[in-house]
């Protein structure tokens, strides 16, 4: 294809012949990369769960109320952060609003909740704290995994539950609420 089109394709690393046997071992170089670049993810993949199973976090979420601790890979509660997450269950349950007014709320009042980005809260924010069941204690990891679409597209595909590995951190709220 490159030469149809009047170039000339040059290697950097080897001499490459446009003969068969040039080709051929043009395939052969290409599958043997290939094999081993899956060989190497599947290694990482390996790799990273069993981590997981020691109850070791891979990367850090930056999920707020916790600080990412890198010596023994886990989450601890960061005492300020934590007791911002508390407040907001006990005034969304209290308050018996939705989030955007709750949201409206705290903004009016960030000298005593300061926001995570030190702006403002944003409705998102808020939404995500209360979804979140990590404040619980509990959180899973290898739930989800990116599947290739296209050339630069991928999507997120959730693996079935027995495939989840179960973690463990500091719980900043009860199960109950």
């Amino acid at each position: 294809e490159i030469e149809k089109n009047g170039a000339k394709l040059v290697f950097v690393n080897s001499d490459y012949q446009n003969t068969p046997e040039g080709k051929l071992f043009y395939a052969v170089k290409g599958a043997f990369a290939g094999y081993e670049r899956e060989k190497f993810r599947e290694r990482s993949q390996r790799g990273k769960l069993e981590m997981l199973r020691k109850g070791m976090i891979i990367n850090d979420s930056h999920v707020y109320g916790y600080d990412f601790d890198k010596e023994t890979r886990s989450y601890q509660a960061n005492p300020i952060e934590a007791q911002n997450v508390k407040e907001i269950f006990r005034l969304y349950l209290d308050m018996r609003i939705g989030v955007p007014k709750l949201t409206n709320w705290l903004n009016a009042h960030t000298e005593q909740y300061p926001p995570p980005n030190g702006r403002t809260w944003s409705i998102s924010t808020i939404h995500d704290i209360l979804r979140r069941e990590m404040y619980t204690g509990k959180f899973y990891s290898h739930k989800i995994y990116h599947a290739r679409t296209g050339l630069k597209a991928e999507k997120k595909i959730i693996r079935p539950k027995n495939e989840w590995v179960e973690m463990s951190c500091p719980a900043i709220i009860s199960r109950e609420v």
